[in-house]
C-alpha cells in the first residue's frame, strides 16, 4: 500500500517537473539573459521533493534490479540512445543532467558568467532532451536527480581521495602544491607522469593515446573549451590547470558512482568512453586488492557499456515502443551474467542477447 502512494506520488512529481520545464523553456524562449533564476528554479523544485526521492532510492528498489543513466550531459531521446539503456533491467532511472548541471553552474556563477549563448543553448538543449523523456509512451524511464541527492559528490573525504589517486600518476610529485608548482608546461607534466600513467591514462572521450602527449594535451585544451569553469584556463593556455582540474573531476566522478552503486545495488549505465575508464579502473583497482566491492555490479556495468556500443538502433525503428518493452519484458540477462565468471566472456553474453533481441523485432516487426 504505502509502496503504491510512493509511485503515484513519484509519478506526479514527474508530470509536475515536466509542467515545470515547459514553463522555463517558454521562459528562456522569451528572456534568455533569466537563465541563471531558470536554473535555480529546477534546484529549488528538487530540493522541495529531496526527502521523497532519497526514501526511494534508500527503501523502495530491489537490489541489482535498478539501472542508472549516469554521467552524461543528457540522453538523447531523438538519437534513440534510450532503447539500448532500456534492453536490461527492471526499473530505469535517469541521473537529470539538467539538475547536475543547475548545481554546478551556480555555484560557479560568482566567478563565471553564464548567460552566455554556448550556455543558453545548452540548457535550451536539455530541457527539450528531458520534456521528450517524459512524453515517452508507457513512462520507462524515472527523472530523478540520484546523484545530486545522493551529496557525495564535493564531499571533504571523496576531494581527498581523487586527489590522491591524482598525484599517484607521478613519480616524484606528493602534494597538489607540488605539482602546480612543478608542472608549468606540457613537457613538465609529461616528465613528471609515470611511464604506465602516460601510456593509460584518458584525457577526454576523443583522446587518442598512440598520437604524442603534446598533441593529447592540444587536444584536452580544444574539448575543455566547451566546459564552462575550464574555458578561462584553456583560453590562458593553462596546462596544468586544465590537466589538474580534468582528471581530478572524472575521478571524482568516479569515486561518486562507485559510492553509489555499492550503496544502492544500483547498476551505473555509462556510455562516456572516459567516465567509463576511470570507474572500471577504479573497479579493478578494488577487486585486485581484494577491497570491498561488489563483482555482480561490476559485471552489468560492462554489460550495459557494451551494449551501448554494440546496439544497432536502426533495428528499433521497425516497432513501437510498448512494443520494444514487451519483447524486453521476455528476456533475463541477469541469469547468463550471475552464472558467468570470467569478466572476458561478458562479450559473447552480449553477442547472443542482442542476436536474441534483434530476431524477437524481426519476428514483431513482420
Amino acid at each position: 500500500m504505502i509502496q503504491n502512494q510512493l509511485i503515484d506520488r513519484l509519478n506526479q512529481i514527474q508530470d509536475e517537473y515536466k509542467i515545470l520545464l515547459l514553463k522555463i523553456e517558454d521562459s528562456l524562449t522569451r528572456n534568455p539573459d533569466y537563465v541563471e533564476n531558470i536554473l535555480d528554479s529546477v534546484l529549488i523544485f528538487w530540493k522541495k521533493h529531496e526527502t521523497l526521492v532519497d526514501i526511494f532510492l534508500n527503501y523502495q528498489l530491489e537490489r541489482y534490479s535498478v539501472y542508472l543513466y549516469t554521467a552524461a550531459d543528457y540522453l538523447d531521446i531523438d538519437g534513440l540512445e534510450h532503447y539500448p539503456f532500456l534492453a536490461q533491467g527492471k526499473i530505469h532511472i535517469m541521473d537529470d543532467p539538467l539538475a547536475k548541471m543547475c548545481d554546478t553552474t551556480l555555484r560557479l556563477s560568482s566567478h563565471e558568467k553564464i548567460n552566455t549563448q554556448a550556455m543558453i543553448e545548452h540548457v535550451s538543449f536539455l530541457i527539450s532532451d528531458n520534456i521528450k523523456l517524459l512524453e515517452l509512451e508507457e513512462l520507462p524511464i524515472w527523472l530523478l536527480p540520484v546523484r545530486g541527492n545522493n551529496r557525495t559528490e564535493g564531499s571533504s573525504e571523496i576531494n581527498s581521495l581523487a586527489e590522491q589517486l591524482f598525484l599517484n600518476l607521478f613519480t616524484d610529485i606528493e602534494s597538489i602544491e607540488a605539482y602546480k608548482k612543478t608542472c608549468s608546461t606540457i613537457v613538465d607534466i609529461k616528465n613528471h607522469l609515470r611511464h604506465e600513467s602516460l601510456d593509460g591514462i584518458l584525457l577526454f572521450n576523443e583522446d587518442v593515446k598512440e598520437d604524442t602527449f603534446e598533441a593529447r594535451m592540444e587536444g584536452l585544451i580544444s574539448h575543455s573549451t566547451k566546459v564552462p569553469f575550464l574555458r578561462h584556463f584553456c583560453e590562458a593556455k593553462d596546462y596544468k590547470s586544465v590537466f589538474l582540474l580534468s582528471i581530478i573531476g572524472y575521478l571524482i566522478q568516479a569515486i561518486d558512482i562507485f559510492l553509489l552503486s555499492e550503496e544502492y545495488k544500483i547498476i551505473p549505465y555509462i556510455r562516456s568512453k572516459s567516465a567509463f575508464y576511470y570507474y572500471s579502473s577504479l573497479c579493478y583497482q578494488h577487486l585486485e586488492n581484494e577491497i570491498s566491492a561488489d563483482k555482480m555490479l561490476f559485471k552489468n556495468a560492462i554489460y550495459c557499456h557494451l551494449i551501448y556500443l554494440a546496439f544497432d538502433r536502426s533495428i528499433v525503428e521497425k516497432i513501437s515502443l510498448k512494443q520494444y518493452l514487451d519483447i524486453i519484458s521476455t528476456l533475463d540477462i541477469n541469469i547468463d551474467l550471475i552464472e558467468m565468471k570470467d569478466l572476458k566472456d561478458i562479450k559473447k553474453v552480449v553477442d547472443n542477447n542482442l542476436a536474441t533481441l534483434y530476431s524477437k523485432i524481426n519476428e514483431e516487426a513482420n
